[in-house]
């Protein structure tokens, strides 16, 4: 519950519900039926479960780096970071 309530608060209702709708499109699901005729479940095997999680951790990866992108003040490319690293004996 936790990747799917953070991507909801970092992205835009729209994005957030195509995204959505194309990952469960793709997710074999059963639903479970109550007493009453009214869906109360929805039943995933084990692979698709864990395919799920895994594009949810992708899109939130892809949240956070394009709201680190957006609020950056200046990106530092690797290479300089890289050569901060050695000397100071990090690398």
């Amino acid at each position: 519950m936790y990747l799917y309530s953070s991507i909801v608060r970092s992205t835009s209702r729209l994005i957030r519900d195509h995204v959505m709708m194309s990952i469960m499109a793709s997710v074999p699901v059963k639903f479970v039926i109550g007493p009453k005729g009214k869906t109360e479940a929805v039943q995933l095997g084990l692979g698709e479960y864990r395919r799920l999680i895994r594009r949810l951790q992708d899109l939130e990866d892809a949240v956070t780096l394009d709201k680190a992108e957006e609020t950056s003040k200046g990106l530092i490319p690797y290479s300089t970071i890289r050569k901060r690293l050695k000397r100071a004996g990090k690398l």
